[in-house]
């Protein structure tokens, strides 16, 4: 899920289906800030934790990657590279970034393209590496190498630079006495030139393992959410949010907004 700057709407791709006729959905959603129409239903080949963002620049929505599955039978991991231009879906690279997944994109406006940092790669520690889309292939660039975290959960355009989110577990805040998928806490970066600055204190043990979602609104404010764990593993339970209005200042959201979901994602919606 990603915002379209151009056209001023959420716009939503792939995922699974517990419809047996349509397992793999490979529509394109788009939500107005008052209901979500279908506008175009012949995309990419259906996947489950693609990655998109919305190239600004050259007004085309960028999609990389994901994951699939015939009867879920072990996952075959996709390096395709797809571009939407607001009428037609074009395959347009497909080496990519190497078979990995939970790769992070996001358009960042000082280099005016797509970027896409990490990703997990089977056999291979946690990539930290940052790309830049140049419209035709992926290049690697000369931005650091990420900070250390056990998952990288979130990178967002913020109005101050690309903010990266990372889960570390860790012993401070009692993370360490959580169940095992709730031990991680959210550390912030901004990407500043060709650094990760950090961006204020870690939050609360919120969850881990690429279940967390990111965003960041207009006002300045950082939300996130994860599976703060459970007596059952696979239990989609006990979600938490939190806003960060300023770097020291870190609070709940309304218990009303932190329904239980597992591998949550948020988008803001800026000219609803």
């Amino acid at each position: 899920m990603t915002y379209d700057s151009v056209g001023r709407r959420v716009l939503l791709f792939g995922g699974t289906s517990s419809d047996s006729a349509d397992q793999w959905p490979r529509s394109l959603w788009a939500w107005d800030g008052t209901r979500w129409s279908c506008i175009d239903a012949d995309g990419p080949a259906g996947r489950d934790s693609p990655e998109m963002a919305y190239d600004a620049r050259r007004n085309r929505l960028v999609l990389y990657g994901g994951r699939t599955s015939e009867n879920r039978q072990g996952w075959k991991v996709l390096t395709e590279t797809w571009e939407w231009d607001g009428a037609r879906w074009t395959m347009v690279d497909s080496v990519g970034l190497g078979p990995r997944v939970h790769t992070m994109l996001a358009y960042d406006a000082e280099r005016g393209a797509v970027i896409a940092h990490g990703g997990i790669q089977r056999g291979h520690p946690m990539h930290r590496d940052t790309w830049r889309w140049d419209g035709t292939a992926w290049r690697a660039t000369d931005i650091a190498i990420g900070p250390i975290g056990d998952h990288h959960n979130g990178l967002v355009p913020t109005t101050s630079g690309v903010l990266l989110s990372v889960s570390v577990q860790d012993s401070a805040g009692g993370c360490l006495a959580q169940p095992r998928l709730a031990r991680g806490r959210p550390h912030t970066y901004l990407l500043r030139g060709l650094q990760w600055a950090p961006a204020g204190p870690p939050g609360p043990c919120v969850g881990g393992g690429g279940i967390f979602g990111v965003v960041w609104t207009p006002e300045g404010t950082l939300l996130y959410s994860g599976w703060s764990g459970g007596p059952q593993p696979r239990a989609s339970r006990g979600s938490f949010g939190e806003k960060r209005g300023n770097p020291s200042t870190r609070s709940p959201l309304p218990a009303a907004a932190r329904e239980s979901r597992l591998s949550l994602s948020w988008c803001f919606n800026t000219y609803v």
